[in-house]
């Protein structure tokens, strides 16, 4: 009889950690982050749809993290060194929080990502992989393009905005005696 309590007992457990698994599987799945987890001592690396999606193929489990090291620049365009990337960071035990890439697509794009990464820890405290978060910000590369040149057209077009008004000032002082007075308020307008 405790034999049979101490099995049902191992399906009870069993079945939670199962249906814990496949709702962590639902949240990693349906993320619009890409997610990509990378195992220490093995390097085998699984990434969800949404990590597919940014960096442009699919992610083989057994090719570990070098499957993507050669896709990573600095927003300046120099190669990123393999001991530097957030998931190497994270493995070291380190949370890179905002870490700015930019990936180039196996196609040859270039999308600029924001990478998050914390080491995944054991019971013992030993870090046994990383969990790294993905996302594509070029709608947020987009919108600070367009505040910059929406910015720069405002100075360029300040300065001979101001010299016209100024002469066109000028102009209707000195004039204001000798001109009709149409002439005068087109000037003053």
């Amino acid at each position: 009889a405790a034999h049979a309590a101490i099995a049902y007992r191992h399906a009870q457990l069993y079945e939670q950690a199962q249906a814990q698994r496949n709702r962590l599987q639902a949240v990693v799945e349906s993320s619009p982050l890409g997610i990509v987890f990378v195992e220490g001592a093995s390097g085998y690396t699984f990434g969800n749809r949404a990590a597919e999606e940014v960096f442009g193929h699919a992610i083989a489990p057994a090719a570990g993290g070098d499957q993507y090291l050669a896709q990573f620049r600095r927003p300046d365009g120099q190669p990123v060194a393999g001991d530097e990337l957030p998931s190497s960071r994270a493995l070291r035990g380190e949370a890179v929080m905002g870490a700015e890439l930019v990936l180039v697509r196996p196609d040859g794009s270039e999308v600029p990502v924001l990478a998050n990464a914390a080491p995944i820890r054991d019971a013992r405290g030993q870090v046994t992989g990383a969990v790294v978060l993905w996302q594509d910000i070029t709608p947020l590369k987009l919108e600070q393009l367009r505040e910059e040149f929406i910015s720069m057209v405002a100075h360029e077009l300040r300065t001979p905005i101001t010299v016209i008004t100024g002469y066109a000032d000028l102009l209707a002082r000195k004039q204001q005696g000798d001109m009709e007075r149409r002439a005068t308020e087109s000037i003053r307008v």
